[in-house]
């Protein structure tokens, strides 16, 4: 297996592989990061090919035992390093100027089904890194000083329904930094 796979972690021993396999990534592909909602398996990553089909740094897969591509097509400029699935959104992260043509730069959230841009777009200073949701707060980590031109030392906060950059602006030290 080329770049996927999964693992049924609940089985004796371990680590047994599934038949799950959306396939082979092309040559000098990477998976960043996955995430998954509704029974389907968002991936992010640096690949321009998978499983015979073209997806540029995000693709989806059914997370039932035969893996494939669904038609969900977000065609992103660059790589994707981050990925969360909330709601009726997807929220990606990385180092991309644009997805399907509309400018959008390191952060985006995309229509669950029918991976269009919605409105949810942010602009930061350097990369994006890790991405999560809770409840209605989108949080984002990496390594970056600016978030839409607002002073935000490599973390900041969103709210997940207005797209609104949060007052919330927490500053990491010492052992906090090996989380990112």
């Amino acid at each position: 297996r080329n770049g996927t796979a999964a693992t049924q972690l609940s089985a004796v021993g371990g680590g047994v592989a599934t038949s799950w396999y959306p396939g082979d990534l092309n040559q000098g592909g990477t998976p960043t990061s996955i995430a998954v909602s509704g029974g389907i398996v968002y991936i992010g990553g640096s690949f321009q090919a998978i499983g015979g089909g073209t997806r540029t740094g995000l693709a989806a897969s059914p997370a039932n035992a035969t893996g494939g591509l669904t038609s969900w097509n977000p065609q992103t400029t660059e790589g994707v390093r981050a990925v969360a699935a909330n709601g009726s959104a997807v929220y990606a992260g990385g180092t991309f100027s644009g997805v399907n043509a509309v400018d959008r730069q390191s952060l985006m959230a995309l229509d669950l089904l029918t991976g269009d841009a919605l409105p949810f777009a942010h602009t930061f200073d350097d990369g994006v890194h890790t991405i999560t949701v809770c409840g209605d707060t989108v949080y984002v980590g990496g390594v970056f000083f600016n978030v839409d031109g607002q002073p935000r030392l490599d973390a900041a906060a969103f709210d997940r329904n207005t797209g609104a950059l949060l007052p919330w602006d927490k500053v990491f030290t010492g052992d906090e930094l090996a989380a990112w």
